[in-house]
């Protein structure tokens, strides 16, 4: 399984957990963030990443196999998990370890941010993008 989903009242937890490739984000990232917005009994989710590691972005080995690889048509989950996506509903990046290249764009679909004080992103927090619209 490359993403454990935990439900609790009506928050939902979203782990990554793909060690083997740091976390990177496949197709049920995506679709477990489809399915959060979609269902009613869940209000926020929280995003995490298993084994000490937030994510490092697009599982590039994924691209060449059509049954894994993320896709970018109008009604899919995202291109690359829900970085690509307008999520309705807050979300809660709990961000242990390394955010690195598209995992940057990963912990950005985040309301809120949390770390834990040890790893990293690519970007110091005041040079990240500010939405600004």
């Amino acid at each position: 399984m490359t993403v454990r989903v935990q439900s609790h009242d009506r928050v939902l937890t979203v782990t990554i957990d793909r060690p083997e490739v740091r976390n990177a984000v496949d197709r049920p990232t995506a679709e477990a963030f489809l399915a959060f917005e979609q269902d009613p009994r869940t209000d926020v989710a929280v995003l995490c990443g298993a084994d000490g590691t937030f994510c490092a972005g697009a599982d590039l080995h994924t691209l060449s196999d059509p049954d894994r690889a993320n896709r970018q048509e109008a009604g899919h989950a995202g291109s690359v998990g829900p970085t690509r996506r307008s999520i309705g509903k807050p979300v809660i990046a709990a961000i242990e370890g390394h955010a690195v290249a598209g995992g940057l764009a990963t912990e950005g679909v985040a309301r809120f941010r949390a770390g834990e004080g040890r790893g990293g992103t690519a970007l110091r927090p005041e040079d990240q993008p500010t939405d600004v619209g």
